[in-house]
């Protein structure tokens, strides 16, 4: 008859053992030997544990379906040499299956039965008893020490008298919310007491641990505490702008600055509360933004922010910069710069028997703080004070200009001084292309008898043009020799100039565009520049100048604006005279030659 081999256990006298756990002989298995081959053995179970779980009353190891032998080999029980009829030997480990045995109610015991027949029809003498007791298992996760964003391990303490610690198997929810199995290493026991380091990536959140045992049927947690390492935030001077601020994190031990660089959370306060401040990051640089210009604020940071413990470090102090506008930007600050009474207004002209001479008078305002060309264009010092050689590039629209016919006393305005508006305000500034010559030669007279023309109808010859200009700054001109001094103290950094602007280009260059440049200075440094052309336009039109920074490590302490009615415009006036166009004007109310002329109103600085 088909015998049994034991060991382990014997049959019938229970075996003790933690649930979840091995027995205290971590081999009980029984070998089963059929000399006669094998017909069938029976397996046959009472664990509501097992039961609860799938595994069948009662099979056939020779007989069972792929199902049946898929439970099994799920729930530990491991078996060989059953696979056909006929098979001499056979083999059944029970050891594993320990591992799934737990108290169910008041139910802790689990028993398995053995028999088996050969092909002559012999049955063992006597089915075996596998009895197994479980007892009750301890095992809970104590509450852990925390652990510094960034840490890459933790220490669990586990209350746990099972068999073997090893069993215990740890898992976290990462950043994203996914499980994660750790690693682990007992460090030390006593008793009970297990201290296990455990693998887990900390983040700004607390870690929520769970510890299983036999695939999760018996599960504990616990939750870590994360606190934010010691770090310093620090702001050089020119990193301070009007609206944002770059600061630097750096942490005191260099293990954890990715993760304060990734986790910190910076905070505020320039009213005697502590707001969470707008900010990215790139590497231990973070960039705050949407702050209030010349604001004092303290600022600090936590890398814990969503605990209840919240721990801050940084304390740093900043003060940002003024949002300061484009000086006199609205042209509404004037200065007068020219006054000239009865000027020649053309030659003369003959209207027999008597020769006439028609003269002009205006008074031209300049915006206080800015200059223009016109001590060279309108130089109240040439040789020939005459309209064809002395004429503003640079005018005020609120300007006084008349002109007198002597034939008949009639006084009128030009139509080009007509009608001038600003954009908003009351003033906006005229730049133009001019025509001049500081030593003119005086057109000869022309009309005669029955002359209806009451002006002079020669042109004379003029060997300067020039392109307006006015800027920031002061101008002199003296002797064909002109000097630029250009920009005004200015301590903010603008992101960009906006303003207003109409332009008529000369019908002999319509391809002729004005010109505004920006620039911000430390002393000759350049920090950032920009440059717009505008095009024709016949209505006030808004224009945009991007300023791009390519020195950021300095604050800004010069301002530099330069705003031209020419794209042809040069500091060499050799150069304007050569590429620049006018056109001859001359009428009884004007006689000059001029080009492109640009209106430019309300500039003003946009910051971010």
């Amino acid at each position: 008859a088909p015998s049994f081999l034991l060991s382990g256990f014997e049959s019938g006298v229970p075996v003790e053992a933690k649930e979840f756990n091995y027995p205290a002989d971590k081999n009980v298995n029984i070998s089963l030997t059929a000399k006669g081959g094998l017909a069938g053995c029976t397996l046959t179970t009472s664990s509501r544990s097992l039961e609860s779980k799938g595994w069948p009353q009662e099979i056939d190891l020779i007989n069972m379906s792929e199902d049946q032998a898929e439970i099994l080999r799920r729930l530990g029980l491991k078996i060989k040499g059953f696979s056909e009829v006929g098979n001499k030997m056979g083999f059944i480990d029970f050891t594993e299956l320990f591992t799934q045995l737990q108290i169910i109610g008041n139910s802790d015991q689990h028993m398995f039965t053995i028999s088996a027949k050969d092909l002559y029809g012999k049955v063992s003498e006597s089915p075996i008893s596998l009895s197994v007791k479980n007892l009750p298992l301890t095992f809970t996760l104590q509450e852990p020490e925390a652990v510094f964003v960034g840490s890459s391990s933790a220490i669990i303490p586990v209350l746990y008298d099972g068999s073997d610690i090893d069993l215990v198997q740890f898992s976290y929810l990462n950043a994203e919310g996914h499980k994660v199995n750790c690693t682990s290493t007992v460090l030390s026991a006593e008793e009970n007491l297990y201290q296990v380091k455990i693998s887990v990536e900390a983040t700004n959140k607390p870690i929520e641990i769970e510890a299983s045992l036999s695939g999760g049927l018996k599960t504990a947690a616990t939750s870590i505490s994360v606190l934010t390492p010691e770090f310093t935030i620090s702001a050089e001077e020119y990193d301070v702008w009007a609206k944002k601020a770059i600061v630097k994190l750096t942490a005191a031990d260099p293990q954890y600055q990715d993760a304060v660089n990734r986790y910190a959370v910076l905070y505020t306060n320039s009213t005697g509360q502590w707001v969470q401040a707008a900010s990215t990051h790139e590497d231990d640089v973070h960039t705050l933004t949407g702050l209030s210009p010349d604001t004092r604020y303290q600022i600090k940071g936590t890398c814990n922010n969503e605990q209840e413990n919240v721990n801050y470090h940084g304390d740093c102090t900043i003060r940002t910069e003024t949002t300061a506008g484009v000086p006199n930007g609205n042209f509404e600050e004037l200065t007068q710069t020219i006054s000239i009474q009865d000027m020649n207004q053309g030659g003369k002209y003959s209207v027999w028997p008597v020769d006439y001479q028609n003269t002009c008078s205006f008074t031209i305002q300049e915006p206080t703080g800015w200059s223009s060309v016109n001590a060279k264009t309108c130089n109240t010092s040439a040789a020939n004070q005459m309209s064809w050689f002395v004429i503003p590039s640079t005018y005020n629209t609120t300007l006084s200009w008349s002109s007198y016919r002597s034939f008949g006393m009639s006084t009128q305005t030009p139509d080009i001084y007509k009608g001038l508006s600003a954009q908003d305000g009351n003033n906006a500034m005229v730049i133009r292309n001019v025509a001049w010559d500081a030593n003119g030669t005086t057109p000869s007279k022309t009309g005669g008898a029955f002359n209806t023309t009451y002006y002079n109808t020669n042109v004379p010859s003029m060997s300067n043009r020039s392109a307006g200009k006015l800027f920031l700054g002061s101008y002199s001109y003296s002797g064909n020799s002109e000097s630029y001094n250009e920009g005004t103290s200015f301590s903010s950094r603008p992101s960009t100039m906006k303003g207003w602007y109409k332009y008529t280009p000369d019908n002999n260059d319509v391809s002729e565009t004005g010109v505004i440049s920006v620039t911000l200075l430390n002393g000759e440094t350049v920090l950032a520049s920009g440059t717009i052309n505008l095009t024709a336009a016949s209505d006030y039109t808004e224009f945009t100048v991007p300023l791009v920074y390519t020195v950021t490590d300095k604050k800004a302490n010069l301002l530099k604006i330069m705003i031209t009615s020419s794209n042809h415009a040069s500091y060499s006036q050799s150069e304007e005279t050569a590429t620049i166009k006018t056109t001859d004007y001359y009428s009884q109310y004007e006689s000059n030659s001029r080009g492109a002329t640009l209106t430019i109103d309300n500039l003003n600085f946009i910051y971010e």
